[in-house]
């Protein structure tokens, strides 16, 4: 009966599949997966689902889809590029001692502390060692530009791309910014290094991508509570660099910027590099900013009204605090011309 369907309902079908909840214990690409198992119809349609973005992640695959895809047949069907990465200490990451010391030293901070087992510890350390020696690899492959670069270039129909920080093996689970933030993790270089490495690869291989999201969402284009922003990426975006950034991104039609909900003690976000790269894209249509709750820092007046692009549509603005309504108004009248959808949620 399902066989009997046109391929573009089979293709929704599969997309549905693909899109199942997560407490359903659904995951996004495995079902489709076993999916396109079944017959060498389904195996065709599917791969519109499968191939159209790839992962780039600290992981045993780590940049081989990227460059299987690159020489591969099917690379007309790769869209979107997802980059993760993850944080680690090298020291944590070398020494069982070290390792050790941590755990014991964060359970005793705990409310409720817990037996610590020792072969729990040694397969948490393991784990944290495989994924340290994974991101180290990843790094290493990214910024390997010329490589990265013509991989890109051979995928003709590439114009996504996203930037995730992860943390499956942090010591700290989701860092929360507000209280008592871990600043290794929150203020760490390695987010910046890889956007700085896909902006050059970009550039060498004289690819446009359209849309730009840093941090991560859900399918419903919500910040993940495990977001806290690409914090340390943000922190060095520099102003100089608008001029480079504008070669990567002088077609971008649609950016998405995840803002952490507060900076806390860190003092203000570094608004005029974020101001920077919203300038290098002038073909800008749609600008997103949103962060995983209500946030407790105002966007600056200042940064409101530095935001300047002629062909700004749509505008989303998810869990932004104003300092006066009239900031915002300023910001809605500069583009008046221009912008007919304004989102703003809480």
């Amino acid at each position: 009966m399902l066989l009997t369907l046109p391929d573009e309902i089979l293709l929704k079908i599969l997309r549905c599949i693909q899109r199942l909840p997560h407490f359903l214990q659904y995951t996004t690409k495995r079902d489709v997966l076993s999916c396109r198992l079944v017959c060498r119809r389904l195996s065709r349609v599917g791969e519109d689902i499968v191939f159209e973005d790839i992962i780039l992640a600290p992981s045993r695959s780590g940049f081989q889809p990227v460059l299987g895809l690159s020489n591969s047949s099917l690379r007309h069907k790769v869209k979107k590029l997802r980059c993760f990465f993850e944080i680690f200490d090298p020291q944590l990451a070398t020494s069982m001692d070290l390792f050790t010391a941590e755990i014991e030293r964060r359970n005793t901070q705990k409310f409720f502390s817990v037996e610590i087992l020792d072969e729990d510890v040694r397969q948490d350390f393991e784990a944290y060692q495989e994924g340290f020696h994974w991101q180290t690899l990843l790094e290493q492959s990214v910024l390997d530009t010329p490589v990265f670069g013509r991989a890109l270039n051979r995928l003709e129909n590439f114009s996504s791309i996203s930037l995730s920080q992860i943390y499956t093996h942090s010591m700290h689970n989701k860092p929360d910014i507000g209280e008592d933030p871990p600043s290794d993790v929150i203020q760490s270089p390695v987010g910046h290094m890889i956007f700085e490495a896909l902006v050059d690869a970009l550039i060498q291989c004289g690819r446009h991508i359209e849309d730009l999201t840093l941090g991560y969402l859900d399918e419903d284009r919500v910040p993940s509570t495990d977001d806290s922003g690409l914090v340390g990426m943000i922190q060095r975006l520099d102003p100089e660099s608008c001029p480079k950034y504008r070669q990567a991104f002088g077609k971008l039609k649609r950016l998405t910027i995840v803002l952490p909900w507060t900076m806390g003690e860190y003092g203000e976000l570094n608004y005029s590099g974020l101001s920077a790269l919203i300038h290098s894209a002038p073909a800008l249509e749609c600008l997103c900013l949103t962060s995983e709750c209500l946030s407790l820092d105002f966007l600056p007046v200042d940064f409101l009204l530095s935001i300047r692009a002629p062909n700004l549509s749509t505008l989303v603005l998810h869990n932004a605090m104003f300092q006066e309504p009239t900031d915002l108004l300023a910001l809605l009248q500069m583009h008046a011309a221009t912008l007919c959808d304004l989102n703003l949620s809480y």
